[in-house]
C-alpha cells in the first residue's frame, strides 16, 4: 500500500505538467485542437451507434429480425456470401470476429466526420471574426 502512494506523490506533478503543457498547446493552436477534438468526437460516436444502428435495419446478435430490412435483402440474394458487407455486418452484429474490423471502419467514417465539421467549424470562426 505504501509502495502504491510513493508511486501517486511521484506521478501526480507528472500528471499537472502533462496537463498542463497540453493546455497550453490547445491554447496556442486552437484551430488544430478544434480538428483533433471533432475528429475524435466523431470517431468515437460513430462507433458507439454501431450496434444501434445495426439493430435498426434488422440485424442481431440472433441473425436477421423477421420482417426487417436486413431480412428482406437476406431473402432476395440468397446465400450471403462469406466475407461480403452483409456477411460482416451481420457478424458485428452478432458480437463475432468481425466486429473490431466494422467498428475500425465506421469509427474511421466518424473521424473523417469529425475532421469536416471542425474544419468547418474553423473557417465559420475565422470569417466572423
Amino acid at each position: 500500500m505504501e509502495a502504491t502512494m510513493n508511486a501517486v506523490a511521484k506521478a501526480k506533478p507528472l500528471v499537472g505538467t502533462a496537463l498542463e503543457a497540453g493546455g497550453n498547446v490547445i491554447k496556442n493552436n486552437p484551430k488544430i485542437a478544434t480538428i483533433v477534438a471533432s475528429t475524435g468526437v466523431g470517431a468515437l460516436t460513430f462507433s458507439g451507434l454501431l450496434i444501434p444502428a445495426l439493430g435498426a435495419v434488422g440485424l442481431a446478435a440472433t441473425g436477421p429480425v423477421a420482417g426487417s430490412l436486413a431480412a428482406g435483402y437476406q431473402s432476395s440474394v440468397g446465400a450471403v456470401a462469406a466475407g461480403s458487407v452483409f456477411a460482416n455486418l451481420q457478424g458485428a452484429a452478432m458480437g463475432g470476429v468481425a466486429l473490431p474490423g466494422v467498428q475500425a471502419g465506421v469509427a474511421a467514417i466518424g473521424g473523417a466526420v469529425g475532421y469536416g465539421v471542425g474544419g468547418i467549424t474553423n473557417l465559420i470562426v475565422n470569417r466572423a471574426v
